[in-house]
């Protein structure tokens, strides 16, 4: 298939869920901001050479946005759960 804005977000939102389930991954890189004439990847930027926001840049926003506040207290099961206080 060829590069769109569709397939785009959808590489990010895969790419992304992968990346942020790593501890040792501390941040994220996007070479392009917008689109334009000298991009190594043509409309890999996260704005249309138009100036409208890709439906890429809006899921980094969305994904942005859900990380913004702490997720809540780590609950741990099972055998990964620390032993009980004596």
């Amino acid at each position: 298939d060829e590069w769109s804005p569709d397939r785009q977000e959808n590489w990010v939102t895969r790419l992304f869920a992968v990346c942020l389930s790593k501890p040792f991954v501390e941040s994220l890189f996007w070479c392009n901001l917008y689109d334009h004439d000298a991009a190594e990847l043509e409309s890999g930027g996260l704005v249309s050479a138009t100036g409208h926001l890709k439906p890429a840049g809006q899921r980094l926003i969305k994904i942005r946005r859900r990380f913004r506040r702490p997720l809540g207290e780590l609950k741990l099961s099972g055998r990964l759960a620390p032993p009980a206080a004596p």
